[in-house]
């Protein structure tokens, strides 16, 4: 009898995400004009890990008939660590998918909850009478006129008028 030489069977690839991360089982919350990092450890026992590329998705979850969108691409390092920045996708609740196949075919996959939020611009506020520079005498009444805006959907505006020379005004 000769003896039997078989390939071993290929084991699948592993993801985890490691950030972000919600606490108390929330997602964590970012303002949608700033870079989220996600972060994930990858492994396989069969290939490179600098050869594995992972495929990040994202799905926004809530909104009806969304599709999972493709988000871009990134590569392990040797040590199986990589990085992946979520920019130019729309305020609300995302569920974000990790994606890794090996040389191979095998495949794993891990998800990330997150809450992206609407910029919160500071409101805008001007004086639009008197005039910057104008005089009057002392003693005389002055009127200030001014105007404020606040795109952020807030139903009131409390606005303070203070004075370098007398504090605030009333």
């Amino acid at each position: 009898d000769e003896p039997f030489t078989g390939v071993a069977p290929n084991s699948a690839p592993s993801i985890v995400i490691t950030a972000p991360i919600g606490e108390d089982g929330e997602p964590p919350e970012f303002l949608v004009d700033e870079g989220v990092v996600f972060t994930a450890t990858v492994a396989d026992a069969e290939d490179s890990l600098a050869d594995l590329f992972i495929t990040w998705t994202g799905l926004q979850t809530g909104e009806p008939g969304a599709e999972p969108a493709s988000l871009g691409t990134s590569a392990a390092d040797s040590d199986g660590l990589t990085q992946f920045v979520l920019a130019g996708v729309a305020a609300g609740n995302w569920t974000i998918t990790a994606s890794l196949t090996d040389s191979a075919g095998a495949t794993d996959s891990a998800n990330a909850d997150i809450v992206l939020l609407e910029t919160n611009d500071p409101p805008q506020v001007a004086i639009t009478s008197p005039q910057d520079g104008a005089t009057f005498i002392e003693g005389a009444t002055v009127d200030f006129v001014g105007t404020a805006f606040d795109d952020s959907g807030a139903a009131s505006l409390e606005v303070q008028w203070s004075s370098s020379l007398n504090g605030t005004l009333n």
